[in-house]
Parts: C-alpha cells; sequence; structure tokens
C-alpha cells in the first residue's frame, strides 16, 4: 500500500490565516520594552500565548489530516473554532488583566469543545475508527478541564491558581499528544499533507515577521543595516524551506509527533527573532538582553532543524559532525553579538554569520547528495 496523499484545501488556507492574525496579536505584548528589556510577567504572556494558538491550531490540523472529509458539520465547527480565534486574539493585549484572561480562557474553552465535538462525531459515525478517534477526544478532555478550573479560579479571587492552571493547560496540551500510546494505525496519518500544512503556516509566519523589520527601513537615511536585517531574514526563511520541502521525504508513512513537536520551536523562534528586532529598532536596547533573546531564538531555530533530520532522505541524513558543525557555527554568531557590548548592530551581525553557515551547510547538504540528471548527447542525423 502507498503513502496516503491528501490535497490541502482553500478553506485550510483560511483557517491559516486566521491563526497567523493571532500569531501576530501576541507580537503586541513585547512592542513596549521597560528599560530595554521586557519584564519576566511580560515574557511568560508572551510565550504561553504563542503556545496556546498554535497548539489550538495543532488540535484542528490533526483532525483535518487524518479525517477531514468537509461534510457540512465539519465546516459548521471549524467556523466556530474561527469565530473563537478572533476572540482568543483579541483578548491578548500587553495590558493583559484578569478580564483579559479570562475571555483568553473561555475562547480556547470554544476552540477544544470544538475539536472534542467533531472528534466524538467521527467516533460514533465510523466505529473502524473509534479507538483512533478516541485518543482525539480524549486528550483535548483533559486540556479543557484544566482550562474550566483555571476559569473557576479566576471568579474566586484565586488570580495566582488560576494563571498556573493555564500554564499546566498549555503544558499537557504539549507534552499529551507526544506520550499517548499510538492506538491507531499511522497509515491513517497522511504525512505529506501534514508536512504541507506546518510549511505554509511557518511560511505565513515568516511573511507577519517581515512586519517586525521595516522599522530598520528609512527612506531618508541609507545604510547597510536594513540589507544585514533583510538578508538574515530571508535565509532563515531559505534554511527553513530547504530543509523542509528539499531534504525531507514527505512520502513516508508516519504519525508526525516529531514534526508537530519541532514546529513549536519554529514558530516561536521565528516570532522571537522578530522582536529582537523591534528591541534592535527601538533604540532602548539592552545590549545583554537583546543579545541572549537573539541568541536563544537561533538556538531554538535551527535545533528545530536538527530535530527534523530523521525525516530527511537517505542521502542528506545528518550526521553527528553535521549536528556539532551547525550549533558551533551559531556559537560562533552568538560569541560575535556578546563581544562587541557598545555596538547594538553587532547582534545584527552575528545573526547573519549564524544563519549564512547553516544555510551554507544545507545548501552543501543538498547539492552533494541532489539527483544529477543526465542529458544524453543529441544524435546528428
Amino acid at each position: 500500500m502507498g503513502v496516503r496523499e491528501k490535497k490541502v484545501e482553500l478553506f485550510e488556507l483560511f483557517y491559516d490565516l486566521v491563526f497567523v492574525y493571532a500569531i501576530s496579536r501576541v507580537t503586541l505584548i513585547l512592542e513596549e520594552p521597560v528599560g530595554g528589556t521586557f519584564t519576566l510577567s511580560q515574557m511568560a504572556i508572551y510565550i504561553i500565548s504563542t503556545l496556546t494558538v498554535f497548539q489550538a491550531w495543532v488540535f484542528m490540523t490533526n483532525y483535518i489530516n487524518r479525517y477531514g472529509q468537509w461534510r457540512w458539520h465539519e465546516y459548521l465547527l471549524l467556523s466556530i473554532n474561527m469565530f473563537a480565534a478572533i476572540y482568543l486574539s483579541q483578548s491578548i493585549r500587553p495590558d493583559w488583566g484578569i478580564a483579559n484572561q479570562r475571555v483568553f480562557i473561555a475562547s480556547m474553552m470554544v476552540l477544544v469543545v470544538t475539536v472534542q465535538t467533531i472528534y466524538a462525531i467521527q467516533m460514533y459515525s465510523k466505529v473502524q475508527d473509534r479507538g483512533a478517534a478516541k485518543q482525539g477526544f480524549v486528550c483535548p478532555g483533559i486540556i479543557l478541564c484544566l482550562f474550566l478550573i483555571s476559569l473557576l479560579a479566576s471568579y474566586t479571587n484565586l488570580n495566582t491558581s488560576a494563571f498556573y492552571f493555564l500554564i499546566a493547560a498549555i503544558v499537557m496540551g504539549i507534552v499529551l499528544p507526544l506520550l499517548e500510546p499510538e492506538l491507531y494505525d499511522s497509515k491513517l496519518v497522511c504525512f505529506p499533507h501534514l508536512a504541507e500544512r506546518f510549511e505554509l503556516l511557518t511560511i505565513i509566519t515568516f511573511g507577519e515577521g517581515i512586519v517586525g523589520m521595516t522599522r530598520f527601513f528609512d527612506i531618508h537615511e541609507f545604510s547597510a543595516i536594513p540589507w544585514t536585517v533583510f538578508i538574515t531574514f530571508f535565509m532563515m526563511f531559505g534554511c527553513y524551506v530547504l530543509q523542509i520541502h528539499n531534504l525531507c521525504d514527505h512520502h513516508r508513512t508516519e504519525t508526525g509527533k516529531r514534526l508537530m513537536f519541532t514546529h513549536y520551536f519554529n514558530i516561536l523562534s521565528v516570532n522571537l527573532v522578530t522582536v529582537s528586532y523591534l528591541l534592535i529598532s527601538s533604540g532602548e536596547c539592552d545590549h545583554s538582553f537583546t543579545a541572549s533573546l537573539m541568541s536563544t531564538s537561533l538556538f531554538m531555530f535551527f535545533t528545530g532543524i536538527l530535530l527534523d533530520s530523521p525525516y530527511y532522505h537517505k542521502e542528506y541524513s545528518y550526521s553527528i559532525k553535521d549536528y556539532l558543525v551547525s550549533l558551533a557555527i551559531v556559537a560562533v554568531g552568538v560569541c560575535v553579538m556578546f563581544a562587541f557590548q557598545e555596538n547594538d548592530f553587532s547582534i545584527l551581525y552575528g545573526a547573519f554569520i549564524a544563519v549564512f553557515g547553516n544555510l551554507l551547510l544545507l545548501s552543501f547538504k543538498f547539492n552533494k547528495h541532489r539527483p544529477r540528471k543526465s542529458v544524453e548527447p543529441v544524435q546528428e542525423e
């Protein structure tokens, strides 16, 4: 039996746009640095919001990948899901308060309930899928309970407890799908479709990141800085596309758990790079903090890429030496960031070195082992 194929529908692309809008809203939390840095509270809310939005997208995307046939109830529940995602987006604000937190949690609960409902329908409409669909029903149910406890705690003035239960729900949403036993046939998962969905969402996220770099482009003053920022971000995009689109073998039978996990790194790191750009362009940049943020983002980004390497075609497989070289290149870039404390733009140059070096490594791996098409000589008549 061959690898299962499935087409990405236009409705799925519209669904992606709603969640990319939500991800872009998260950046608002970190638009007002305090003394050139962000508070622990700001960073915590930022990371929680990003992971929550991506998690909600993953839940529904997994269902569509496995069972989606675009029946009327699927259109209806996805529409409700998107409606709740917009409310979730609007609750994400720099001045996060308990009222915003309640809307955030309630919106997430609606998102989870739509996922549970669509899995429940699948469980009782097709007996052969009951065992597999049950996993998709139970996991969000556990998370829903934690969100409910968090919401109730917020109404009883237990705000700290409410926040901790919110964190617990997010962590469980990441961990449970990875730890759950695989009670279903992996052939149920259409890996080419799943890879394309993650690829498209990440590419659109890169598009949102362009907004963060535009602050460096001053029509009244031309310099090398905008070019450095643009080329670095473009090369990051190139690294991602080269490995996911060219090096990865999409035509395989696989559950895709690793792919899901690594894209938490990819989505979060791209957004954090954008935030680093915002800090540098604001003129209120605390060098050590911003360098640390950019360094963490790049290590996270390339860790996600390296963790995807088991999906690569055999001829492109990474060795331990390749892993070490990749991380060493990032380390060199980080050293440049911290070596020149008096110049904030050294962060940009360090990022350029880290990304450029890894793009060369990926390109070398691809070009060295890429099959060459033989050109037959033209026979003269």
